[in-house]
């Protein structure tokens, strides 16, 4: 039977902070807890102790580790993706967190998007989701940057309710100036052609 990881932080009770106690790191790239570098078992306690929405990609394989803040963001993958490499995690937004995490190991650069638009898969099929979100810099024994810390909201409803609005006020605006059919259905077509989905995930 294994044995709860023997952890240096105490951690409030929850369902992540439970998988990380009960997960056999020793058989992952990242190795014995006990090994880990100091940074690393800090960032872990801060990210399973809060209540806000964060998750942690440790080590080179980038191994997924994140708190019941994060679960709603997770969706149905929830509970086996905890603890295995992102890439495997999210492969469906892989070309666009790749090329973002390895610049934030790579240059030690902070990024931060607000209203950012990524299809995740929570169910079966890719979503339109929305989330403001930071990347951090995380370094190892060697103060070398070999993780990323992120804290992020998901904004997708109020996303989309602004963009409802904004088109309902122009289709409105176009009633109300519509002299002619054709000025009508020009109002229209300019109105819904309007897309206001934020970047393109592959900026």
């Amino acid at each position: 039977m294994l044995e709860p990881v023997d952890f240096p932080y105490q951690l409030r009770p929850s369902q992540s902070s439970r998988l990380f106690l009960n997960t056999d790191w020793s058989k992952t790239s990242l190795g014995p807890v006990d090994q880990w570098p100091e940074a690393h078992k800090s960032a872990i306690a801060l990210c399973l102790n809060s209540q806000f929405p964060m998750t942690l990609a440790l080590g080179s394989e980038l191994v997924n580790i994140y708190n019941d803040g994060y679960i709603p963001i997770v969706g149905a993958k929830h509970p086996e993706v905890f603890g295995i490499p992102v890439q495997q995690a999210y492969h469906e937004i892989w070309e666009f967190l790749g090329h973002t995490l390895e610049r934030v190991r790579s240059q030690g650069e902070v990024i931060w998007h607000e209203d950012f638009l990524l299809p995740l898969i929570k169910q079966t099929e890719p979503e339109e989701c929305y989330f403001t979100f930071c990347y951090s810099p995380l370094s190892n024994a060697d103060g070398e940057f070999d993780s990323v810390v992120s804290i992020a909201t998901e904004n997708t409803l109020a996303v989309i309710e602004k963009r409802r609005l904004n088109t309902s006020q122009k289709l409105a605006a176009s009633l109300s100036a519509s002299l002619s059919l054709s000025d009508l259905v020009e109002g229209l077509v300019s109105a819904l052609q309007t897309n206001e989905m934020g970047d393109s995930l592959w900026c």
